[in-house]
């Protein structure tokens, strides 16, 4: 567990956190979600692989910088909390805007 931590503060101070947090992790974690909607043609995925990361992230910085703090305080649920209910809503959005154009254009292609 000590190399998963000390990974993220490296991560972190190589890269900008108002960058890191507020474009590559959204841009990574929203995009795998609806890339694994787009190959298992059902949107609901999207969220659910995109909850999965945007938790696993969150946990993982939260052990890494806060290591002495209880993991059951209210503090450290509304910082794990806050971007795993987000980015799976618009992650939900573009999922099924992606897979209901995909069907419909393979209804189409039936079709004619």
């Amino acid at each position: 567990m000590r190399f998963i931590t000390s990974g993220f503060k490296f991560i972190d101070l190589a890269v900008d956190p108002f960058l890191m947090q507020l474009v590559i992790i959204p841009f990574v974690v929203i995009g795998l979600g609806v890339l694994a909607a787009k190959r298992s043609r059902k949107f609901i995925v999207g969220p659910f692989i995109t909850f999965i990361l945007t938790f696993s992230y969150n946990f993982l910085s939260l052990i890494s910088y806060y290591p002495e703090s209880e993991l059951f305080e209210a503090s450290a649920y509304r910082y794990m909390f806050g971007w795993c209910l987000i980015f799976p809503l618009i992650s939900l959005v573009i999922s099924y805007i992606i897979v209901t154009s995909i069907e419909m254009n393979k209804r189409k292609l039936l079709l004619s």
